[in-house]
């Protein structure tokens, strides 16, 4: 079931579909997106090389894989050696949660009665090419719209709001002046990502400290000689559950 994510199973929907045929097609959007969260917290990794633009070179994509902090490290390593606008695209396009969510908007559309059937997308799945250059065309356009520039920073970020997804929005900064790179990460309160999971997944943070605003923040580091990591997870004020996810990375120099 998970290794089907997201191919929602064709064109389901035409002009005149009935009201039953809408509630299915309803039904089976949220299913997969439900079917994402669980093939997110439970993974079985296996790599699957991401068709991009002929220009565009980038790692290959692991849909497979469960969600780990440290998967992140690759990506935000060999941004903080580009510009910041090439910086922001290759965190972005490499993103397989923001791949995900793309596929699964692109397919929510073909269980619409009045829109025009694509059955190269409809019946596609995670690495197929057809899909996979969608994805890139569509992260390219939301780059375009959202990449900004601010004082020694570009940023991009997006919302992940129209699904049930296990995160609600992303954002990708890139330093101007030093070879720095910050990912963040918002967690649904709905789908609650628990401060148990974050420990038994990772072991015990190297600190535990409460920010400004009074919330605990559990940090994990990686150091080695060619760059510093960090991940920062910022719990709510029960100290139950992540909020927000800040995952930073600065090459030494």
């Amino acid at each position: 079931m998970a290794g089907e994510t997201p191919g929602i199973g064709g064109n389901m929907a035409t002009k005149g579909a009935s009201t039953a045929a809408k509630l299915l097609a309803l039904f089976l959007v949220t299913f997969v997106a439900i079917a994402v969260w669980l093939f997110w917290r439970n993974p079985h990794r296996s790599a699957t090389e991401s068709a991009l633009e002929p220009d565009y070179v980038a790692p290959s994509t692991a849909y497979k894989s469960g969600f780990d902090w440290q998967n992140s490290i690759p990506n935000l390593y060999r941004a903080a050696g580009l510009s910041s606008n090439d910086a922001v695209r290759l965190l972005m396009q490499t993103s397989v949660d923001l791949r995900t969510y793309v596929a699964i908007q692109l397919q929510s559309g073909c269980h619409q009665p009045d829109e025009t059937a694509q059955p190269e997308i409809c019946t596609a799945h995670l690495g197929d090419s057809d899909l996979e250059r969608s994805i890139t065309a569509r992260i390219d356009e939301i780059l375009e719209k959202r990449t900004k520039t601010r004082g020694s920073l570009t940023s991009v970020d997006y919302g992940l709001t129209e699904i049930p997804f296990p995160w609600t929005s992303i954002i990708v900064m890139k330093s101007h002046s030093e070879p720095y790179t910050v990912l963040v990460l918002d967690s649904p309160r709905d789908i609650p990502y628990l401060e148990s999971e974050v420990e038994n997944r990772y072991g015990s943070p190297n600190s535990r400290t409460i920010d400004q605003d009074g919330y605990t923040v559990l940090t994990y580091e990686k150091k080695t000689d060619e760059y510093d990591a960090k991940a920062e997870f910022h719990l709510d004020l029960s100290a139950t559950s992540v909020r927000q996810l800040f995952i930073t990375l600065r090459r030494r120099l």
